[in-house]
């Protein structure tokens, strides 16, 4: 089964340096949908993931809760990416021929208000959780590189925690909101992307 993570995993690997040099001619001839779609096949590959990890640390049961928080974390990514991917396709092929600025409001108030914001960073909430988990487990196993990687992404779930809370309530903390326009989606899937590839070099190394 480890194996088959990794395999899988260097698929989504591939993916993301695709969309990488791709990025910004997908852009220019506005297929956000088709970008989406493959950001959505990116986090199915790494869904065997948590479970491999568990694999690898030997089952320790308390992991397990963490292992779940994970899975759902991907799972959430994937659900929102193929709705966002929809959403953008159509809005891009009926804005060719009605009235342009309109659908850019309906993307706007679908991606802002609705599917992108507020999901992707529970998603990395959840990962947060799991990654706690992880910590533990690891230096527990005496992996005390992996823990200290761990630390520091939980940290980062942290983060996400803030600007989750921030982008829900009603009156925002400026420099959360700052912080949150500057991060944006490149921050979002780049921090992810490196995560997925460190656990994905581990389990090469103790197989």
């Amino acid at each position: 089964m480890v194996w088959s993570a990794v395999i899988s995993s260097l698929i989504a690997f591939i993916i993301f340096v695709v969309l990488i040099f791709s990025f910004k001619a997908l852009l220019k001839r506005n297929e956000s949908g088709f970008m989406h779609l493959l950001l959505a096949l990116m986090f199915t590959c790494w869904l065997p993931i948590p479970l491999a990890v568990q694999k690898a640390l030997g089952h320790p049961e308390p992991l397990l809760i963490g292992t779940g928080f994970g899975m759902l974390s991907l799972i959430l990514l994937v659900f929102t990416m193929v709705l966002q991917a929809s959403h953008l396709s159509y809005s891009a092929k009926q804005a060719m021929n009605h009235n342009q600025a309109l659908w850019q409001e309906r993307d706007n108030w679908m991606l802002g208000g609705m599917l992108a914001g507020t999901t992707e960073l529970f998603a990395d909430f959840l990962k947060g959780v799991w990654t706690v988990f992880l910590t533990v487990a690891f230096f527990a196993k005496g992996h005390s590189v992996m823990g200290v990687v761990g630390i520091i992404y939980s940290i980062v779930g942290v983060i996400s925690v803030l600007l989750l809370i921030n982008q829900t309530v009603v009156k925002e903390m400026p420099i959360l909101a700052k912080l949150q326009s500057k991060l944006g989606f490149v921050y979002h899937n780049l921090e992810t992307f490196v995560w997925y590839m460190v656990l994905t070099f581990w389990l090469v190394l103790c197989s």
